[in-house]
């Protein structure tokens, strides 16, 4: 009777141990679950979070790239015909009036924008930066100025491999140098525009009216078409700084 009394204590007390074990493995398997969720969860929140941001600096950063960069090539160009136009003048014309207040200033701002020649490397290296961003083809040339190539529909993951590269981080930090620089060059130029342009307006309206007139009047027209893209280009929202914040934006998107 004893026997038996003990050996069902005995099963009772297995019983129990072997209850209290499985309550306790539930326990750590739900615990476990619930931890391997709650890591699915911020996984999949991370992942959506850098889908939002990659399609964010797809749709936007991107065409606001593109948009400042044409702006600034245009102004550039535009400079560069007038570069040209007075180069010639000078050519023809620099022995005979070298000795002339007017056309010394003229001068002035013609070897100024030679400090300009650096601005077509500096904008073929950013939107050589743009075409490997959108995984578009390279950028053409036109005149030594980069023609900007169509938008190609990037994913999210070629952006972020894109971005994460240690070489585009330097290119896009090189960039927002330089184009800080070019700033203080274009400021310099648009200043001996408007001083230039100043001298030969006092030196067409003393009496008696100059003999050179035409060839003052042109000048003017220089100085003016040089001094309005360039003015543009100084301005708080300007393309330049537009163009150089959008690069310090995609830099730190990553």
């Amino acid at each position: 009777m004893k026997s038996s009394t003990s050996r069902a204590s005995s099963s009772d007390q297995a019983l129990k141990r072997s209850a209290t074990t499985s309550i306790a493995t539930s326990r750590s398997s739900g615990k476990k679950a619930r931890l391997d969720a709650a890591s699915a969860e911020r996984s999949s929140d991370k992942s959506k979070l850098d889908s939002t941001i990659s399609d964010s600096i797809g749709t936007g950063t991107l065409k606001q790239l593109k948009r400042s960069l044409r702006a600034l090539i245009v102004a550039l160009q535009a400079v560069e015909c007038e570069r040209v136009v007075l180069d010639r003048m000078w050519y023809k014309n620099a022995s005979q009036f070298q000795s002339a207040l007017w056309w010394r200033h003229a001068n002035s701002l013609r070897r100024c924008l030679r400090s300009l020649d650096t601005a077509r490397a500096l904008t073929a290296r950013i939107a050589l930066v743009y075409a490997e961003l959108c995984g578009a083809e390279q950028p053409g040339s036109n005149q030594g100025w980069p023609v900007l190539p169509r938008e190609a529909k990037s994913t999210p993951q070629s952006l972020d491999a894109v971005l994460k590269s240690a070489q585009t981080k330097q290119r896009l930090k090189q960039a927002e140098g330089e184009l800080q620089e070019l700033k203080a060059v274009i400021e310099v130029v648009r200043k001996r525009a408007e001083k230039g342009g100043k001298v030969l307006m006092v030196h067409l309206n003393t009496p008696p009216a100059p003999t050179f007139a035409p060839l003052v009047t042109a000048l003017i027209a220089i100085c003016a078409a040089v001094h309005h893209p360039t003015a543009a280009l100084e301005g708080e929202e300007s393309a330049l700084d537009e163009l150089r914040n959008t690069l310090a934006q995609l830099r730190t998107s990553v």
